[in-house]
């Protein structure tokens, strides 16, 4: 047998008393789920018994198996722990629910004399809930990761047995702060928007990114205490280190992306996932019929910002050929762009194509959804035919209703980002300028056939990118008083009128809240009959804290 493995299968340490605290924690979880699942044994399945259970394993594996002993002699092995002790633990632990369990299996004199007042503390209670909103939880967690990385501390940490027992609790602690809004444990009942957890998570992976790669491409090892030990294995410091950061880099951000993929698809499918494109008439009628029977609570006082009150640009706005002279605008652009990419100079700093939307397009888009709002869709070029096709080709078929989501997407999303580094399209004209032809057909093949609508909605990835992003700009396609709406029987602002088409994505602008779906076409402003719907100026992030 390899020496080291022998020696690995030998080293268990035994600690007494983590192994009493986690043994007493089992048990008397185990003791309050089997009183809670006689009363509602599907609330409190075995799924969660296994998940708290997996969870205090995973600790045990983490702090008195061999990881514990060879983590003073392998970066790479320490990383390991940290992981287990921050990205698997509080998952488990949390989706475990254990707050009831644990109060209902403590004997009842402890729980009645000590625990149940001091969980009924409204201090407590308000401490818990600040500490556990994303906003801090965040700051927290990265905070406390990258203080016990710096390389002072860290040899430190290493060498005093204390201040490594500390670093673990601060890890674990940190960690379970942070996995709290993600789990969100029964009975927790958060008051902020889960679409807040998609930049929740998106940012700690940035974090964990940005740390991985210090460990994976320095030049010189970070901690020294790694360069006076023994090496295991003739693997070096520094080849040492950057497994560390690979270790780091990659098991670290499936953590965090595979919860955001799946909390994403769930707010995009939504409870009504199944809705879409489906005729009108029914569809307007119910919606109608619900804004009449919550009036009183729909009533949004007139902002004191509106933008299409604002001299010069609010008329300019509300001319409804503006948006086709905008977009003819980009569409010569495109078209400059597609040009070059194909006879110009392949080299991505020299052509068109690989500074025109790779450099200044993005840049623009940004600033746009920052301090305005979604008109990088106002000024898509790609929907220009659209145009043509509802006014000479009849109206196409409804969208497929199992294709009524985000799925399309999302699978054209991934193809792109898989796309963009695999094949260097930042320094690609050639692909860039194909990937612009094939757009173009993409749109007008797709509002030709189907309802005018559906590709932005159902089917592209930019779109998309910009709506999700859009819930942070400051200003929002709405009716500037919803009262006036309530005496509204034609609906123009979705139905059309002769001087529009009304929304084609099908957003009922009484019940619109957010960005999400909104192009900005402002149709429904050219449509509505009373000047009811402005750009009205909103609270940036309102949608993450509020989903309405």
């Amino acid at each position: 047998m390899n020496p080291t493995l022998d020696a690995a299968l030998r080293s268990w340490p035994f600690d007494p008393w983590l192994l009493a605290m986690l043994t007493v924690s089992a048990a008397v979880y185990v003791r309050g789920w089997n009183r809670l699942r006689r009363r509602d044994p599907q609330r409190w399945s075995f799924a969660r018994l296994l998940a708290f259970n997996g969870g205090l394993a995973a600790m045990y594996v983490a702090l008195a198996s061999p990881i514990e002993p060879f983590a003073s002699l392998l970066l790479q092995v320490h990383m390991l722990q940290h992981l287990l002790l921050m990205m698997v633990v509080p998952p488990l632990v949390w989706c475990g629910a254990p707050l009831l369990p644990l109060v209902n299996g403590l004997p009842r004199a402890i729980r009645r004399e000590w625990f149940v007042p001091l969980l009924r503390s409204q201090a407590l209670q308000t401490f818990a809930a600040r500490l556990t909103h994303p906003l801090a939880a965040l700051p927290l967690f990265t905070a406390v990761t990258w203080l016990w990385h710096m390389p002072g501390l860290y040899d430190a940490a290493l060498r005093q047995p204390w201040l490594h027992v500390a670093q673990h609790v601060s890890f674990l602690a940190a960690a379970l702060v942070f996995w709290y809004p993600v789990v969100r444990p029964d009975p927790a009942r958060p008051r902020w928007s889960p679409w807040l957890l998609l930049p929740y998570l998106l940012l700690a992976d940035v974090q964990n990114t940005l740390l991985a790669a210090l460990f994976t491409f320095s030049d010189r090892v970070l901690y020294a205490h790694y360069e006076q030990v023994p090496r295991l294995a003739g693997i070096s410091a520094l080849a040492d280190q950057q497994g560390a950061g690979v270790l780091m880099w990659v098991p670290g951000s499936i953590a965090f992306l595979a919860p955001l993929l799946w909390i994403g698809v769930r707010l995009f499918l939504g409870p009504g996932s199944a809705a879409g494109a489906a005729p009108r008439s029914p569809r307007v009628a119910h919606v109608a019929q619900r804004t009449k029977q919550r009036s009183s609570a729909a009533h949004v006082p007139r902002p004191a910002f509106d933008l299409l009150r604002v001299p010069i640009i609010g008329p300019m706005l509300r001319w409804k050929h503006t948006r086709t002279i905008v977009q003819l605008i980009t569409a010569g652009l495109a078209g400059l762009v597609i040009y070059d990419g194909l006879y110009g100079p392949q080299v991505g700093a020299m052509n068109l194509a690989g500074v025109l939307p790779w450099i200044h397009w993005r840049g623009l888009l940004v600033l746009a959804l920052l301090t305005a709002g979604n008109f990088a869709c106002f000024a898509c070029p790609f929907t220009l035919a659209r145009k043509l096709t509802d006014r000479w080709l009849p109206a196409g078929r409804a969208w497929p209703r199992l294709l009524r989501n985000k799925w399309s997407a999302v699978a054209l999303s991934a193809l792109f980002f898989w796309s963009y580094e695999a094949f260097s399209l930042w320094d690609s004209p050639w692909l860039t300028a194909w990937i612009a032809v094939g757009y173009f057909v993409m749109a007008l093949v797709i509002d030709v056939v189907f309802r005018s609508g559906s590709f932005c909605k159902y089917v592209c990835p930019i779109g998309q990118f910009n709506y999700v992003q859009s819930l942070v700009s400051p200003l929002e396609v709405r009716v500037r008083s919803a009262a006036v709406c309530e005496s509204c029987t034609t609906h123009e602002c979705i139905r059309g009128a002769a001087t529009s088409p009304g929304c084609q994505l099908q957003l009922f602008l009484p019940q619109k809240h957010g960005n999400l779906d909104c192009t900005f076409c402002l149709d429904c402003v050219s449509a509505c009959p009373t000047a009811n719907v402005g750009v009205l100026a909103v609270a940036p992030t309102a949608e993450l804290w509020s989903d309405r």
